[in-house]
C-alpha cells in the first residue's frame, strides 16, 4: 500500500471514525495494511520516522529494527546487549535513542546504524523522548529522576525531579516547550522543557500512569493508566475527559499532530480511535487478544503503527477502513487462540523427558521418598507433604510436619520440577538446588526435624548420597505432558470451546501470561501481587534479596496439574481456583506493581478455569508411575 499524502490535521479521520462506528455492517472488520515481523519476542516500542514512510521498532530480542511502512518489508537490524523498552527518534530523523533493562540509554545514528553515545541511566529504561530543536535526550525509569541528555556533547545535564515513585512515561511536544510526563505516583506532570521546572500536576488516575502523548503545541495531552482509564487533558485549565473501556489497564495512548484525534491500546489487546476533546472512542477493533504496549501516529496522521506481546507491529490505515470478513464466530476464535499459541511459544522451555538419569539412583530415590525413617521419630516422608495422588502437593493450607508442627507456607507440586529450570527453590528461592531442599526438609525441626549424622544409620545411605538420589528422583517426575491442552498445542486434538476462550483470555485480557510464561507456565521468577498479610508479616524473597520490589515477593508457580493442587498461593489461603481467578480480577487486595483490576465477565471467569482444568495431565491423576 503507498503511503498516501498527508492531511493537514485529523478533521476528516474523526469524521469518517464517527460514520464507521454508527454504520460498519457486524460482518465488517478492521484490518492492518501492513504486518511487521521478525524480533520473534515480544516488541516493546514502535514509531514512525519522520517523513512516515518507515517504521522503527525495538523489541525483547535485544535489537532495533528499521521497516518499509507500505510493505512491511525489514530494512535493517541493529544488535544490542539488552532487551529494549523504549525508543525515540529526533524531530529530523538523525538520531534514534534507545533503553530497556540493562539501565542504559544509547544513541544511534539513524543513517548508518553506529553507536554515537551509551549513557548509564543507572535504573532499567522504560520511557525516552527527544526535545525538538535541543539536541537533548530525557531518560525515565524505576528511579525517581527524569534524566537529561546533550545529545551534541555526551554529558549528563541536571536532573527533573518531581515524581514520587518511577517515571512510567515521557512525551515531549513538537515545538519543544513542554514535555508531559506519568508516574507510579499516579500523577500526569507537565514540565517547562528549557528549565526542568515542573509546572503543573495532574491527578485522576487511581494507579501507576503507564502512557502520556502530547499535541504538538503542549496545549492538550493525554494519558493512559492501571486503572484502565484515559484521560483527555486540556493542560490550560487542568480540566480533563475520561475514557473507560474493558481492558484493566491502558499501555499505550498518541495524539495526532494536530491534537484532534487519539489512538489507544488496552491489555485485552483491543485498539480505539476517537475525539481527543471529547474522550469518546468513535470506534475500536480488536488486536488479536494480545497487550498493546506501543502506539503511534505517522507524523501526518494519515497512519498509525501499534506493537505488542504477540511479537508484531502492524500498521493502520487513517482513516480506518472497514473490510468485509467471511469468518464465523469459530474461526475468529481459532485465529485469536492460534495467535496466542504464537505468544506462548515465544517464551518456550521445552517440556520433556529429563536425559541422563541413572536407573538405579531413581529407584533408591524412590525408595527413600516414602520412607519415614528419614524423619527423627519415624512418621513423616517426603511423600507426607508431596502426595502423588495430589500431584505431589498435600490438599493443605501450610505443611505439616513431625509431631502435627504446622511450617508458614504452602507445599508446593514436585511435578516437572526439572522443567522449571529454576536456579533458586523453594518460594523465596534460598536453596539452590533440589539437593540442597532435600536436605533442608529432613534437618528443619518443624518438618522432619532429623540430625544428618543419623541418616545413615536409619536408611543405610549417608546424607549426600540420600539427597542426590532424592533429587534425581523429583527431577525424573518431569515428562512429556499429555494435558488436554498440550494435545492442542501439538496438533494431536482439539479444545473445547470454553478452554479454548479461556486460553484466549488468559494470553490477552487476563494477563497471565504475564507472570505464567513458557511451556511450563511460569516464569521461575519473584513477585508482589498484593496479598494482605494474614498473621505474622513473610516478607518472601527480600532477606535473600534485599531489593525493595522483593519485599513479600514469592516464586510463580507452574500452572500444570494446578487443578490438583488446592488450597493455593504461599499461605494457602485461597480454597478454589475460583477464588483466586475473583483475587486476580479485582486487582489485589493492597497496591502492588502491574496489578490492576481485570474487570472479567461471570462467563470469561468460567472460560478461564476451564482453560486452567485443560492444564491437567492424566498420569498425575493415577501416578502409577511414581507409586510404584
Amino acid at each position: 500500500m503507498p503511503v498516501r499524502a498527508e492531511p493537514r490535521h485529523a478533521a476528516a479521520a474523526l469524521a469518517a471514525a464517527a460514520l464507521l462506528s454508527l454504520g460498519a455492517a457486524a460482518e465488517d472488520e478492521i484490518s492492518p495494511s501492513a504486518e511487521l515481523r521478525g524480533h520473534g519476542a515480544e516488541v516493546m516500542a514502535a514509531s514512525f520516522l519522520p517523513g512516515g514512510r518507515r517504521i522503527i521498532s525495538g523489541g525483547d530480542d535485544k535489537t532495533l529494527r528499521i521497516w518499509d511502512a507500505a510493505t512491511g518489508r525489514q530494512e535493517s537490524v541493529w544488535t544490542q546487549t539488552g532487551a529494549l523498552s523504549a525508543v525515540a527518534v529526533s524531530s529530523d530523523g538523525a538520531l534514534v535513542a534507545s533503553g530497556g533493562d540493562e539501565g542504559k540509554v544509547k544513541l544511534w545514528d539513524a543513517r548508518t546504524g553506529r553507536l554515537v553515545f551509551v549513557w548509564n541511566h543507572g535504573k532499567s529504561v522504560g520511557a525516552l523522548a527527544f526535545l525538538p530543536g535541543q539536541r537533548r535526550v530525557l531518560s525515565a525509569g524505576d528511579d525517581t529522576l527524569i534524566r537529561v541528555w546533550d545529545a551534541e556533547t555526551g554529558l549528563e545535564l541536571a536532573p527533573w525531579r518531581g515524581h514520587e515513585g518511577g517515571v512510567r512515561a515521557l512525551a515531549a511536544s513538537a515545538d519543544g516547550r513542554r514535555v508531559v510526563s506519568g508516574g507510579k505516583d499516579g500523577l500526569v506532570r507537565l514540565w517547562d522543557a528549557a528549565t526542568g521546572r515542573a509546572l503543573a500536576a495532574f491527578p485522576g488516575h487511581k494507579g501507576a500512569v503507564f502512557s502520556v502523548a502530547i499535541s504538538s503545541t503542549g496545549l492538550r495531552a493525554m494519558s493512559g493508566g492501571a486503572d484502565g482509564t484515559v484521560r483527555f487533558w486540556d493542560v490550560a485549565a487542568a480540566t480533563s475527559a475520561v475514557w473507560k473501556g474493558a481492558g484493566s489497564m491502558v499501555p499505550a495512548v498518541a495524539l495526532s499532530p494536530d491534537g484532534r484525534a487519539a489512538l489507544w491500546g488496552d491489555d485485552a489487546g483491543d485498539l480505539h480511535y476517537g475525539d481527543a476533546a471529547t474522550g469518546r472512542a468513535l470506534a475500536s477493533w480488536p488486536g488479536l487478544g494480545s497487550t498493546v504496549i506501543s502506539i503511534g501516529f505517522s507524523p501526518g496522521g494519515n497512519a498509525a503503527v501499534s506493537a505488542g506481546w504477540d511479537g508484531a507491529a502492524r500498521v493502520w490505515d487513517i482513516p480506518l477502513r472497514p473490510r468485509k470478513s467471511s469468518a464465523k464466530t469459530g474461526a475468529k476464535l481459532d485465529a485469536l487462540a492460534k495467535e496466542a499459541l504464537r505468544r506462548l511459544e515465544i517464551h518456550a522451555i521445552p517440556v520433556g523427558e529429563p536425559k541422563d538419569l541413572n536407573p538405579a539412583t531413581i529407584e533408591l530415590g524412590r525408595r527413600l521418598f516414602f520412607d519415614p525413617r528419614l524423619s527423627k521419630d519415624g512418621t513423616i516422608s517426603c511423600s507426607s507433604c508431596h502426595k502423588p495422588d495430589k500431584a505431589f502437593a498435600d490438599g493443605l493450607p501450610v505443611a505439616v510436619g513431625i509431631r502435627g508442627l504446622k511450617g508458614p507456607r504452602n507445599s508446593p507440586s514436585l511435578l516437572s520440577v526439572a522443567n522449571n529450570h529454576y536456579t533458586q527453590f523453594m518460594w523465596d528461592g534460598r536453596l539452590d538446588s533440589v539437593d540442597a531442599a532435600a536436605l533442608g526438609a529432613i534437618q528443619n525441626p518443624i518438618e522432619m526435624d532429623m540430625d544428618l549424622k543419623s541418616v545413615a544409620a536409619a536408611v543405610g545411605v549417608p546424607p549426600a548420597q540420600a539427597a542426590g538420589a532424592l533429587a534425581v528422583f523429583i527431577r525424573s517426575l518431569a515428562r512429556p505432558d499429555d494435558s488436554p491442552f498440550d494435545r492442542f498445542r501439538l496438533g494431536k486434538a482439539g479444545l473445547a470451546p470454553p478452554a479454548l476462550r479461556g486460553f484466549v483470555l488468559f494470553a490477552g485480557k487476563a494477563r497471565c501470561l504475564h507472570c505464567h510464561a513458557t511451556a511450563n507456565f511460569t516464569d521461575s521468577d519473584f513477585h508482589r501481587i498484593g496479598l494482605k498479610s494474614q498473621g505474622p508479616e513473610d516478607a518472601g524473597r527480600f532477606p535473600f534479596d534485599s531489593r525493595t520490589e522483593n519485599h513479600g515477593a514469592f516464586r510463580t508457580p507452574t500452572l500444570r496439574n494446578v487443578a490438583l493442587t488446592a488450597p493455593y498461593m504461599h499461605d494457602g489461603r485461597f480454597a478454589t481456583l475460583r477464588e483466586v481467578v475473583d483475587f486476580y480480577d479485582r486487582g489485589g487486595d493492597i497496591p502492588a506493581d502491574d496489578m490492576a483490576p481485570l474487570h472479567l465477565t461471570d462467563a470469561e471467569k468460567t472460560d478461564l478455569l476451564a482453560f486452567l482444568d485443560s492444564l491437567t495431565s492424566p498420569e498425575p491423576r493415577t501416578n502409577q508411575r511414581a507409586s510404584r
